[in-house]
Parts: C-alpha cells; structure tokens; sequence
C-alpha cells in the first residue's frame, strides 16, 4: 500500500510549491539534455513518473529478487522506517483533529454547608450539588492558520514517506551491490588460490633446476618470495570474503555468521542504456519528493505563523443537568445550557509573533535552497554513472585484451624458463601480470554492475516511465495563499 500511495502524495504535493517564497523558480536550471550521453531529455520541472522497480530484471538473478524480497522484509532499517512513517501519519491525524470541535463529558459531584447569621446562633445548611453535562469547544480557523497547520502535516507526511521509498530503493540497491561483493571476493580468493597452486609449481620447477646445478639458489629464493606473498594476499582476500558475507547478513536482517551461500560467478548485464531516456526520470526520486514535500511544509509553516498574527475567535457551550439530587440528573426539567463567544487579538507579546513569522520565512528559504541542491546533485548522480558506464566498458575492453596477452605471456615465459632462455624475473613479472590482469579484470566487471545499480539509484527506478493509477486518493493540497496583511502583535 505505501509503495503506491506514498509517490501519489508527493507527486499531488508538488503542485504546492508554488507559495512562500514568492517569484522564485523553486526548480534550478537543468539542461535539456544529459552532458555525458547527449540523449534527448526533458527537463526535471515536467511530467511526473512514480517509482518503477523493473531495475532488477537488468542481472536476470532470481537468487538475487529473492535476497532483495528478504531484505525489504526484515532490514531492521526499514522497519525503523516504517514506524516513523506512521508516527508521521499520527502526526497528520492530530493536525486534522485540531479543526474540529472538541467535546468533553463532565460529571460532577459536590457537598457544601454554608453558614447563614439570623441575628441569634448561626444556622448552617448542608447541600449536595451534582451535574452532568457535555463541554464543546471549537475554534473558528477564519485565516486558516489551522488549515495550513494541517497542509504542512500532510507535506511532512508525504516527506516521510518519500524518504521511506528512498531508502527502500537504496536498501534494494545495498544489498545487490553488497551480493556482487561478496560474488567478487569469491572470485579473487579463487584467482589468489590459483596463483599459490602456480607458484608453488614454479617453485618445484626451480628447486629441480637448482639441484642440478642448473640454476642458482637466487631464483629459487625470488620464487619462494613470490609464493609467499601470494599466500599473505589469499589471506587478505579470505578476510574480505568473511566481511563481504556478514556485510550482506545484516543487511538481509540475519545473524552476521558470514555463513550464506554465494553464487559462483557475477551476472550478465542483459539490457543496455536506452537512447532517449529523458531527464524527467529525476521528478519520481524519492529524495527530490521528499525535498519538495518539505518546501511545501515550510510554506505551510509560513502561512500559519502569519495567521497567528490576527485574532482568534473561540466558541464554548455546555449543555446538561443540575440538582441537588443524583437521581434528578436524567430529567428534562433540570436542563441547563450555556453558549459564550471569545476574541482575542494579540496586542502585545515582545515581538514574539513577528519573530515567529521571520524564523518561518528564514526556514522556506532554506528548504528551497536545499531542494534546488538536491535536484542538482541529482543530475550529478546521473551524469556520474552515465560517463562511467561508457568509460568502464572501454577499459572492460582494454583488461580482456590485456588478460588475453599476459596469459600468453606467462605460458611463454614458463616454457622458455624451463628451456633457459628465460630469466627467473622474466617468469616471476610475467606470472604477476597475469594474475594482476586477471584480477583486475574480475573488480572492473564488478564495478560496472555497481555502476548501472548506481544509475538506477539515481533516476530513482528504471529506465521507463509509468503512468499514474486513475483511481487512488490524492491528498487534498491547496495553493499556500501567503496573501496576509500584517496584524499586530506589539
């Protein structure tokens, strides 16, 4: 249900914006299309699109949709997140409330005596007085101070589910970025074992050669060296394995016993970057929802604080019961009732009003300069992983070529070692250049995956955008009116 409702809040709120801060563009300006892509685009300012999360079919991993699912369920940040969002909500209900009458029931019971002089010895009389009666109280909202009060409620609402979507997607993301890791480690502590079971058949190689008086103690010592650094790095590499489990663990709510079982190599990218994806994509972020939502909120807050600047009008009535006698308080002919009206204006209260009234419009003012950055870190983000998705496929390219070679390389050099025509540090720098590659190649292949995980993060869902379901409920968010006059209140 939030995942629906909450991008309809907030795509519904941002037609708010346009209050408080009165002639400023609350949008920065973006360029039409993206600088690292040159795509066509729009820009952020225009048609909304709520979160899409078809992202995950991009790794084609049903391992990796189920550990998504499990971490949505049980992330214990999530759940935190949860019950602020409906602490949130409990929060709009008491703003509503407030525009309405309030109604008391009262019983009350009492015993009196009174002394009465009649020139001689005092008399006293003793009485029972109960009553029953109902005490309303309502306060007329003429300048819409409550009404406004309500509206930022409902702002402050849709903001804390926007940022429960956010780090919804970002958990989503943490715990595929978090499985390609652990995916990456396996495969590094599996090259790092490989090169130990090579060194150490290069170390037989050239004891052999040495105990025949073919090669001298140096290379054997040099080849000894290598092993061993190769085992201290397989260590390093084990360790990071562990970490790389219990790191995915915690956030799949588990035990951090980095006992899951990780698969054997990394996912295929299987869809490309299409061409046209526009900028609007940015509008359903959740983090550009929730900046908008509280731009409303604090234009909201302005309005009320300027309402406080004008009087107050209050109704009171209590209708009910009274007699001497208990037994009397369910008769009509004991009825009593009372209707009173109240004004107050602020005349006097140090300024405290005027104050109020600054400190709101100084908080609009920086909600809006928030939000204009957060839009363009935004674009940032996009453009960042846009550059790098091109520039990692390039060097992609580059390490199969360079892995292709070293491999070469090193049979070439073993061979010629064996045959000596080749040196001990030719064969020792051709066997670390190999593995290097190798290894290097292994991380690229997962950055690239961490870098589309990142595009995805940024335009806040997929590559499409979704229409809006016709029939759900919108929040009701009318225009900030920021139109009043000053009052008085000093």
């Amino acid at each position: 249900m939030l995942r629906m409702i909450t991008p309809l809040l907030m795509l519904s709120l941002a037609a708010c914006a346009g209050g408080g801060q009165q002639g400023v563009k609350p949008d920065p300006a973006t360029p039409d299309t993206w600088r690292a892509s040159g795509v066509v685009s729009d820009t952020v300012s225009g048609q909304k699109s709520p979160i899409t999360d078809g992202w995950m079919r991009d790794f084609s991993s049903p391992i990796l949709d189920s550990l998504v699912a499990e971490g949505m369920a049980r992330n214990l940040d999530m759940q935190a997140s949860a019950a602020s969002l409906q602490a949130s909500k409990a929060r709009l209900s008491q703003a509503a409330a407030r525009l309405f009458p309030t109604v008391n029931g009262q019983v009350n019971a009492s015993r009196s005596k009174t002394i009465i002089e009649t020139g001689g010895a005092p008399a006293s009389i003793t009485g029972n007085s109960f009553s029953l009666a109902l005490g309303i109280n309502w306060e007329a909202d003429l300048w819409g101070r409550l009404a406004a009060g309500k509206r930022a409620s409902a702002a402050d609402f849709a903001a804390s589910g926007a940022d429960y979507e956010a780090l919804r997607l970002l958990t989503a993301a943490r715990v595929v970025q978090a499985w390609f890791a652990a995916i990456e480690a396996r495969n590094q502590i599996a090259l790092s074992e490989q090169a130990v079971a090579s060194y150490q058949l290069s170390v037989q190689v050239i004891r052999g050669r040495f105990e025949r008086g073919l090669s001298s103690g140096l290379d054997l010592r040099l080849a000894l060296n290598q092993l061993s650094n190769e085992k201290a790095r397989l260590e390093t590499r084990q360790r990071t394995g562990q970490n790389s489990r219990r790191a995915l663990e915690i956030l799949l709510g588990r035990y951090p016993g980095g006992e899951i079982e990780i698969a054997a190599g990394l996912p295929t990218l299987t869809a490309g970057i299409p061409a046209g994806m526009p900028s609007d994509l940015l509008k359903r972020r959740p983090d550009i929802m929730a900046a908008r939502a509280r731009l409303s909120s604090a234009q909201y807050k302005t309005d009320a604080a300027r309402a406080a600047l004008w009087p107050s009008i209050s109704l009171t009535s209590s209708v009910g019961t009274r007699s001497s006698d208990i037994g009397n308080l369910l008769s009509s002919d004991y009825l009593f009732w009372n209707l009173a009206g109240g004004l107050v204006q602020p005349i006097f209260q140090g300024g405290k009003l005027r104050a109020d009234v600054k400190a709101a419009s100084a908080a609009e003012k920086e909600v809006l300069v928030r939000y204009q950055q957060t839009v363009l870190v935004a674009f940032r983000d996009v453009e960042t992983a846009l550059f790098d998705t091109a520039s990692l496929a390039r060097q992609r390219g580059h390490l199969e070529r360079s892995v292709t070679q070293a491999v070469a390389a090193e049979k070439t050099a073993l061979k010629n070692y064996g045959q000596g025509l080749a040196t001990i540090l030719t064969l020792l720098d051709a066997q670390r250049r190999s593995f290097n590659a190798r290894s290097e190649l292994i991380g690229v292949k997962r950055t690239q995956l961490n870098t589309r995980v990142a595009l995805h993060l940024a335009l806040g869902g997929d590559f499409r955008q979704s229409s809006m379901p016709a029939d759900t409920e919108q929040v009701n968010t009318e225009q900030p009116n920021n139109d009043y006059t000053s009052g008085s209140d000093e």
